[in-house]
């Protein structure tokens, strides 16, 4: 849905701004920052429920000493006025964490964190369009600033990753967030920062006057722009799915290239294949489960493993094996961009296509067999041959059609690296994962499909709602994508 402005509209910080600095050892850092609510019940971020954006905004703020550290008279600013004085004492202990919400009755337990709100009408100020906070000490001092632009208007939060010290992205677009919009006085997971005091409450019903110290003015720091693009390495789709044991789930598994091995979590690891193969997963031979196989592109070789070994295809085509007769068996299929050429082993050969375009085919009709189909980045272009033709994404996402409705057929979906979000025609949008994760949807919890992704870098998976493990190392490509 679109975002609902906040009342106050402020002046978008510079297009090219500056990477946040790690805060030092024992400062009072902005650790979370929720200005663009989502809508309806979703963005209920103080739990009273009752969405309403302007009391809904939060900062989270979090006192990396050991030692406590009283805010009482500092004060918040925006790009425009003073938003909020701390009342005195406030006392918030070594490591300890505190949220000013705009106004509501903040309800739960927030980890522990001290909780105070503004209450005055619009609360904090923030801005949709871009804004500045600043928190000041009593002296005038700037303790902490951050800014953003409209660019990070994405119906969620901002948080810094890693926590505490990191830049600031998108909330659910980082796995650890396992897709949560906002966590005011917790850990992305939603789990409590330690160690924590007992938990208090502090309602202020308006800002106290300005503080007689004028402070000088200290530009924020701002928010890096995400660099857009897709994930690297990443050229295969597997319309076939990764169901190596035949119980109906997609597994977590990835093929290691540059030795062959295949691990497949909770069932196998076995050597398969040699370096410049590329895994083909798919049931070639009727039995429900997917069997191990690879193509290796010099001379167009298929090995399936236990079953077949065929010679299908040359250097420079995609290997596709897909179900285009609907009975359930994979057939050996490549398509050749250089041509725009789509080969099947005996049963046809047909021009469809050129080339720079992305190949798709699936079962878009549901149960009537694999479509040939293709996804064009530079114009964002679907085609599905015979069928239909639409515009959807653009030539920065990663397409990745799966049954993420759970009606039987494949949707059309893309994955947007730079924001982490997965947009499915007609049906949703969900943030999860970012430009450093590969996206690897599936049936990981049976029926429908779901978005997931596979940190290359760290080996983490993250499935929503299913799971979230440690199954790979770098160089590893998943086999459910």
């Amino acid at each position: 849905p679109s975002p609902t402005p906040s009342p106050t509209t402020t002046p978008t910080p510079s297009a090219s701004p500056t990477t946040s600095p790690t805060p030092g050892a024992g400062d009072v850092v902005i650790n979370e920052i929720l200005a663009d609510v989502p809508m309806d019940a979703a963005g209920d971020a103080n739990g009273d429920g009752v969405r309403l954006s302007w009391q809904d905004e939060f900062i989270e703020f979090i006192n990396r000493s050991n030692l406590p550290v009283d805010v009482g008279g500092w004060y918040i600013r925006d790009s425009k006025r003073q938003t909020f004085v701390f009342p005195s004492p406030s006392v918030i202990p070594g490591e300890g964490v505190f949220v000013v919400f705009g106004g509501g009755t903040p309800t739960g337990e927030f980890g522990g964190a001290t909780v105070f709100t503004v209450g005055t009408e619009y609360g904090l100020y923030l801005s949709n369009e871009g804004d500045s906070i600043t928190l000041y000490d009593g002296e005038g001092t700037v303790r902490t600033a951050v800014s953003f632009g409209v660019e990070w208007s994405l119906d969620q939060s901002l948080n810094r990753w890693p926590e505490e010290t990191g830049d600031f992205a998108p909330h659910a677009s980082i796995p650890e967030a396992e897709g949560r919009l906002f966590s005011p006085g917790t850990r992305l997971s939603g789990s409590p920062f330690e160690p924590f005091p007992t938990p208090t409450s502090t309602s202020v019903p308006s800002p106290s006057p300005t503080p007689s110290a004028v402070p000088t003015a200290v530009p924020a720091t701002p928010v890096p722009s995400p660099t857009c693009g897709p994930a690297p390495d990443i050229p295969w789709y597997f319309p076939a799915g990764a169901d190596f044991d035949g119980d109906g789930s997609t597994d977590l598994g990835v093929f290691r290239p540059d030795s062959g091995r295949w691990l497949i979590r909770g069932s196998t690891r076995v050597w398969f294949g040699t370096g410049g193969d590329v895994p083909a997963p798919g049931d070639f031979d009727g039995d429900g489960s997917s069997d191990l196989a690879v193509f290796r592109p010099g001379p167009g070789l298929w090995l399936v493993r236990g079953v077949t070994r065929v010679y299908f295809g040359k250097e420079g085509d995609l290997p596709v094996p897909s179900d285009f007769d609907g009975d359930g068996t994979r057939e050996f299929t490549v398509f050749r961009p250089s041509s725009g050429s789509w080969f099947t082993r005996g049963i046809t050969k047909i021009y469809f296509g050129r080339e720079g375009d992305f190949p798709v085919p699936a079962d878009y009709n549901g149960g009537s067999g694999d479509a040939i189909a293709l996804f064009r980045p530079a114009t964002g272009l679907w085609l599905v041959r015979g069928a239909t033709r639409f515009f959807f994404g653009n030539g920065d996402d990663i397409p990745r059609p799966a049954d993420y409705d759970g009606d039987g057929g494949a949707d059309p979906a893309v994955f947007r690296p730079c924001r982490g979000l997965w947009l499915v025609r007609g049906t949703t949008r969900f943030f999860l994962g970012s430009c450093l994760d590969q996206p690897a949807p599936g049936a990981y919890a049976g029926g429908g499909d779901v978005p997931a992704v596979f940190r290359e870098s760290s080996g983490l998976w993250v499935v929503p709602g299913v799971t979230r493990a440690y199954h790979g190392k770098t160089g590893d490509l998943p086999l459910s994508r």
